[in-house]
């Protein structure tokens, strides 16, 4: 990941724990019950982070393919867990091998999952929405 990549990704970052906060404080003072008003703030306030990994994914699998495999060939990057984790991962994927965003496979398959992720995101911050206390 370059260096601006990565100074995108820490913006994006940042304005998701500002818009969080914002968001959780306008729940509550529209009459949202605490607990709904927390959950959705946050729920919304991720927005930012998951319109970009969906949109991309959905977009350009390869690319995000790509952006992936390079984030888990950085020494210092794995938890113990994540090598495993993203192991069953590639395999569900079929993102595993030498050059996985070559594969037309994994490319449907990343794309799907990026309309899902949107999908259900939108649906649960919807229904969120209508729980109005």
């Amino acid at each position: 990941m370059g260096s601006a990549q990565r100074v995108a990704l820490m913006a994006m970052t940042t304005l998701s724990l500002l818009l969080m906060a914002v968001l959780v404080a306008v729940f509550a003072l529209n009459g949202y019950r605490p607990l709904v008003a927390a959950i959705a703030g946050v729920w919304w306030g991720l927005m930012p982070l998951v319109l970009f990994d969906g949109g991309v994914s959905a977009a350009a699998p390869a690319w995000m393919i790509r952006w992936r495999e390079d984030a888990m060939q950085r020494p210092g990057s794995k938890l113990p867990m994540q090598a495993e984790i993203a192991g069953w991962i590639s395999k569900r994927f079929a993102t595993n091998g030498p050059q996985p965003w070559d594969s037309a496979i994994a490319r449907s398959r990343v794309r799907l999952f990026g309309m899902v992720e949107l999908t259900v995101w939108l649906g649960v911050g919807l229904i969120l929405l209508a729980l109005r206390g």
